[in-house]
């Protein structure tokens, strides 16, 4: 009993101590219901706004998947593996995300599946 007590202590000291010994990830969700409405863009806007989101600390942008969606802002893509599905998204996401791409700031592509479970 004494060992079990002594393992668990143990296992409780190392596990509160190692959130210490990583770094803080902050998620930011980059798009709403008035992103497809931004004049010059959606993605041009975020992309001048890339060096903001990092001095906050923000580490992750989260973008709807570069899929046909049903409606304009994102929420509820259609035809996830069809990236010809639009020339809209050729022209305007891809060339605008590839500079995004910064060290401070990792960008996530995902879409909610039905289990209510985030697909990234």
């Amino acid at each position: 009993m004494s060992f079990l007590t002594s393992f668990c202590g143990f296992i409780f000291l190392s596990l509160s101590v190692l959130p210490s010994f990583t770094s803080p990830t902050l998620l930011f969700q980059g798009f709403n219901w008035e992103s497809s409405n931004k004049p010059g863009g959606w993605y041009n806007s975020l992309k001048n706004s890339v060096p903001d989101i990092a001095a906050v600390g923000i580490t992750h942008v989260w973008l709807p998947p570069p899929s046909q969606s049903v409606a304009p802002q994102g929420y509820m893509p259609g035809r996830l593996y069809d990236l010809n599905a639009s020339k809209w998204i050729l022209e305007t996401l891809f060339p605008p995300i590839s500079k995004l791409l910064l060290p401070e700031t990792t960008m996530l592509y995902g879409r909610r599946s039905d289990q209510n479970v985030f697909l990234l």
